[in-house]
């Protein structure tokens, strides 16, 4: 054999698919690496394989440094196991073998079964899969990597998918719509969308309503440490992406990307207080580890965020009502609400020259008795959506915002609609 000096554990030896035993079919010099047969192994290509085992100073840490992990095979099982992220090492990713192959053992990495990818000073950041590809991401690359058995051989061809876009926040990697989604600290969230090589056009971004601008910062400005270090999850049909201690939401049931939508509608949903260092999903329900406290923290069907209230609001854009050139005078506000528990809704009025907040209660017309100690029993009762009528009298404004906000503990706030009365007075001089 090509080593010496082997290792005590057993030499296994495989003779055409059949394993045969040390001390009965071969025996082995240790020392000089010699395996000698009782009988001669036929002739042919690959008719032999011999797995054994020779202790390599720093070897064991190429693979136990390794932080990022994907199954892949090709066809139609996935037998490998990929892995990269050694910073030793940041452009190698390495994959399983199969012993003797006859077994799928995931321990098991020849030395061998490896590949460099781009600078080595650029870190692979981690793993997904589209249309029968293993996707490589590395910070400022993207790599396709395919299967291929060739005269019993498996081979793994790479490829490089874009040369220009990668993602160097490892944690916002998803398979979201069988499209990978990822993210970088520059330019956003991104989606795969076609497997032609070194084509501009195969990655688009999803980010645009979320990555703020001069006067309503988002999700670019938040510290290259904190997008880098980000979480995120695929959950009840919800892509959940956190930075720091807020949480951006794309709904993609409501807003699928692309089935005619463009990257600017669609829907995104901030949260903060959400210090998510990871996300899971356990019988349907989701969970976060805390990066602050360390506690396990779930997602309750609740109205307060651990004790504290949720300070909730929503922002309209600005109407003109397709009359810049006209003052106008908005008399009546009509808001559609439906709640869980009574609240209260405290209404700000944005208009050219003055700031006016108008609060309102607004007793619910839903009752659950589902938290009652019942054990065969619970009911809930759902009425109309409640309306409440607002008089703003906002006269001769041009431009008009209205904020809606609700930060009182156990409260919620619910929003369905909207109705603005609107009269226009006179041209603006």
């Amino acid at each position: 054999m090509s080593l010496t000096n082997l290792d005590a554990a057993a030499v296994i030896a495989w003779i055409n698919g059949v394993q045969k035993t040390e001390g009965v079919d071969f025996t082995v010099n240790r020392t000089t690496g010699i395996v000698t047969f009782t009988a001669a192994p036929a002739s042919g290509t690959n008719t032999l394989v011999i797995q054994a085992e020779k202790t390599q100073a720093g070897f064991a840490d190429r693979i136990k440094k390794c932080i990022y992990v994907e199954l892949y095979g090709g066809g139609s099982n996935d037998t490998r196991l990929f892995i990269a992220g050694n910073e030793d090492y940041k452009n190698v990713y390495r994959y399983s073998g199969l012993t003797g192959n006859t077994a799928y053992d995931f321990k098991y990495f020849p030395e061998n079964s490896f590949n460099r990818i781009g600078s080595d000073a650029k870190l692979i950041t981690g793993f997904s899969k589209y249309y029968g590809k293993l996707i490589a991401f590395k910070e400022d690359q993207i790599f396709s990597i395919s299967y291929s058995y060739t005269n019993g051989t498996s081979t793994f061809p790479v490829q490089s998918l874009n040369s220009k876009m990668g993602c160097n926040m490892p944690g916002s990697i998803q398979i979201i719509g069988d499209a990978p989604v990822f993210a970088h600290s520059q330019y956003g969230v991104y989606t795969i969308v076609s497997t032609l090589l070194e084509n501009e056009k195969n990655v688009k971004t999803l980010s645009a309503n979320i990555e703020g601008s001069t006067f309503r910062p988002g999700l670019l400005d938040e510290t290259e440490e904190d997008l880098k270090n980000c979480s995120s999850v695929d959950a009840d049909g919800k892509y959940w992406l956190c930075v720091g201690s807020k949480v951006w939401v794309w709904d993609y049931k409501l807003s699928p990307y692309p089935n005619g939508l463009t990257d600017d509608s669609l829907k995104w949903f901030p949260y903060d207080n959400i210090n998510a260092n990871c996300f899971l999903v356990i019988e349907r329900e989701l969970y976060y580890g805390d990066r602050s406290t360390g506690r396990l923290v779930k997602f309750i069907d609740n109205y307060n965020d651990l004790s504290q209230p949720i300070n909730a609001y929503m922002v309209t854009k600005s109407f003109n009502f397709d009359l810049p050139d006209w003052e106008k005078t908005v008399p009546e506000l009509w808001i559609v609400t439906r709640s869980g528990t009574n609240t209260t809704l405290e209404i700000t009025y944005y208009d050219d020259y003055n700031v006016t907040s108008d609060p309102v209660t607004v007793k619910s017309a839903s009752f659950s008795a589902a938290s009652l100690n019942l054990a065969n029993f619970s009911v809930a009762v759902y009425r109309f959506p409640i309306t409440v009528k607002r008089k703003p009298k906002l006269k001769k404004i041009r431009n008009v915002q209205f904020k809606i906000a609700n930060n009182e503990l156990n409260r919620n706030l619910s929003i369905m609609s909207m109705v603005i009365s609107f009269e226009p007075e006179q041209k603006v001089k």
